[in-house]
């Protein structure tokens, strides 16, 4: 997208300063003003919003004074901030692949593969394939920070709820009975099956939300809306007394609902990502407030120790959606899933961290050796 800016810009530089000099000499600030807040309305209603901003701002910036100037200025102003597409770009390649390395391993676990074989052709496949085709998607459209962060989570919630789900209902168990003893076979490959599909699903889905525009507060809702769900689903499960696969049941209840609220929530109030974040930083500190209130108190009662933590989640949420409620929205379009838990660079910011691979030094038989692994950032900051 910025190459495409920088072209456009250079071409119209050229254009008018290669005007003989008699009709140079004629072209007054107005006319100049003009051709500049044309030229916007054309980008804007060709899709290009942001080459629409620059010229908008270029032309209130020249010619102040001027009737198309101030007409800039206004429009300007009307126009949606702009989006910072780089990092949740990069965060969108990061995430896809990673997925695609996933699905590598997860679709021949589906099928039972035994041999190692299998698995390295699904990471030699699956990875680069993952890689590839998001970037082609993303090429192929003027896609956002929002929408490609309703992609991600879609595919990523679809994964858990499958996973979850199975779990719930005993999918590809068989209980089995011998004379007066019964005990549950349960099945390696039902797990990984219904991930596969359940992330499938989920993808296929975010694709056909995303071709609505979404903004990045309203995908950072809809994320942030699903794990806050899941948080209260606990809660409420453990208050309720449930224990094993009801427990799992509210849980996963509790994200649904909590993702479907966050959709008519953002509609409403149509927050930055920034703002999102505030309420989120809010809740987790009212959360740990809540944890030490606990240790305080130091009782032996598990529904009222989850209850003071949840009291002060829920305080810390509405506090902080206050405090980000008068923030003016920062236009940045942020990816779902961060490098880190909590990244402190010019602000604070929370996300879901995504696992890397790397390699781990280990000890075996006196003899240092390197092995394969994954890393997971919880903390990333400049101080």
């Amino acid at each position: 997208m910025w190459f495409r800016q920088f072209w456009f810009l250079f071409l119209l530089a050229g254009m008018l300063s290669s005007l003989p000099s008699p009709l140079a000499a004629q072209q007054t600030a107005a006319d100049s003003a003009q051709v500049l807040l044309d030229a916007a309305r054309l980008l804007e209603r060709q899709g290009y919003p942001d080459l629409a901003r620059d010229l908008l701002r270029i032309a209130a910036t020249r010619f102040p004074t001027t009737a198309a100037g101030l007409e800039a200025n206004r429009e300007s102003s009307r126009l949606p901030a702009a989006q910072a597409t780089g990092f949740s770009r990069t965060g969108f390649f990061l995430y896809n692949t990673l997925y695609g390395g996933f699905l590598g391993v997860a679709i021949p676990a589906a099928f039972g593969a035994d041999g190692p074989e299998a698995y390295g052709a699904g990471l030699l496949i699956g990875a680069p394939l993952g890689f590839f085709a998001s970037r082609a998607y993303a090429r192929g459209r003027n896609l956002t920070g929002g929408q490609a962060g309703i992609i991600d989570f879609s595919s990523f919630w679809g994964t858990w709820q499958g996973f979850g789900w199975r779990a719930v209902f005993d999918i590809g168990e068989e209980e089995i009975c011998e004379i007066d003893y019964c005990y549950t076979n349960g099945s390696d490959t039902a797990p990984w099956a219904a991930g596969v599909i359940g992330g499938l699903t989920g993808l296929g889905a975010g694709l056909l939300l995303a071709q609505k525009p979404i903004t990045a507060g309203t995908s950072s809702m809809v994320f942030n809306g699903g794990l806050w769900g899941t948080w209260y689903g606990v809660v409420i499960g453990v208050l309720a007394g449930l224990e094993d696969d009801d427990l799992l049941a509210a849980v996963l209840i509790g994200g649904n609902v909590g993702v479907l609220a966050a959709i008519p929530a953002a509609l409403a109030w149509k927050p930055a990502s920034s703002q999102v974040r505030i309420a989120t930083a809010g809740g987790l500190a009212g959360g740990l407030a809540g944890a030490g209130l606990a240790l305080l108190v130091n009782t032996d009662d598990e529904k009222a120790n989850i209850g003071m933590i949840a009291g002060g989640t829920t305080a810390g949420l509405i506090a902080g959606a206050l405090l980000g409620r008068n923030k003016a929205p920062d236009g940045q379009e942020t990816a779902l899933f961060d490098p880190a838990l909590l990244t402190i660079r010019e602000g604070l910011r929370f996300g879901l961290p995504v696992p890397t691979p790397t390699v781990l030094p280990i000890e075996r038989a006196g003899k240092r050796s390197m092995v394969p692994g994954l890393r997971l950032k919880l903390l990333d900051a400049t101080f």
